[in-house]
């Protein structure tokens, strides 16, 4: 289950060969262009927590991780997006309806002067060669350790999971830096979707009895920066686009989950507005080698959230 709320928890931004804070850089922030597809597979880490089965095998499959506790702070603030995210403006742009979100919530790391936070390196190995890393961090009091670890990663084969598994709040991918490092590596490059589950809402709580799914979107195919050393940063979402086609199909879908809602349970949903729940980056990453071959990997970068 999933849970939405104001962020008190930090995650950090750096590469594999970037030890430093990335002081004055910001990720790309970017309008998706967007359209209806059916409720695929990708949401894997989400029926972790739903389906036993499917828990033992990630279980199975729970990726070695090397972790490089140092002593070095952080002290970077970050802008945090939700995973629950709320539409403020819906307006024609031609052939398009675009979708605007509340933007992402501004917060520094040390709310609490007496922790003392420093900068974790996670590195999960993808084979006996390739591993895809990031930094995280990890708050300290007298000495003592007082903060979770919100990030796990799995392996399936060629494609790496990042799951961001809050303490408390939920926060998406967005912003993220990762590195993907392999021995003898002449190029990385690299191409992205973003998906996307949209809900009718009674109001924000627990999903199962005031959410009504509508439908999945997933956006067109998008190049990734990646830079020599392999890393690249996903970007940040401020809106969606659709097409005028999509947007009304989208509104027919509506009606008919509000309808199936009321209907098994009983009552009105009201007005039932919009939410937008992020899901996942899925991210392919091809990756050419210096004698000549090459091997494509994915990495599909989630989030959850918990409910009360």
């Amino acid at each position: 289950m999933k849970k939405m709320c104001f962020l008190f928890v930090i995650v950090a931004l750096s590469a594999c060969g970037n030890k430093g804070e990335q002081t004055g850089q910001s990720p790309q922030s970017i309008t998706v262009k967007m359209s209806i597809v059916d409720k695929g597979a990708s949401r894997w880490y989400h029926s972790l927590f739903w389906d036993v089965e499917t828990n033992a095998l990630a279980t199975r499959n729970r990726a070695e991780v090397d972790i490089d506790a140092t002593q070095e702070r952080y002290t970077q603030p970050l802008a945090l997006s939700l995973c629950l995210k709320e539409p403020v403006t819906e307006a024609p742009e031609g052939e398009e309806v675009q979708i605007a979100f509340k933007p992402a919530v501004y917060t520094e790391l040390h709310r609490d002067s007496m922790l003392t936070t420093y900068k974790r390196r996670y590195t999960a190995h993808v084979n006996d060669e390739a591993s895809l890393s990031t930094v995280w961090y990890a708050e300290y009091l007298n000495g003592e350790r007082c903060s979770a670890e919100h990030i796990e990663f799995f392996v399936t084969g060629d494609t790496v999971y990042s799951l961001n598994y809050p303490d408390i709040w939920g926060f998406t991918p967005e912003g993220l830096s990762f590195c993907f490092a392999d021995k003898n590596v002449k190029e990385v490059s690299a191409n992205y979707r973003v998906y996307y589950d949209v809900y009718a809402i009674k109001r924000i709580g627990m999903r199962a009895d005031n959410w009504a799914w509508v439908c999945r979107l997933a956006s067109e195919e998008m190049p990734l920066q990646v830079d020599k050393a392999g890393n690249y940063t996903l970007p940040k979402v401020r809106a969606l686009s659709l097409s005028k086609s999509d947007r009304e199909a989208m509104e027919a879908m509506r009606d008919e989950a509000i309808q199936g809602w009321e209907e098994f349970m009983g009552i009105s949903m009201g007005e039932a507005p919009y939410i937008y729940d992020f899901d996942s980056y899925m991210v392919t990453l091809n990756v050419k080698y210096n004698d000549g071959t090459e091997r494509d990997y994915t990495h599909l970068a989630t989030a959850m959230y918990l409910e009360p």
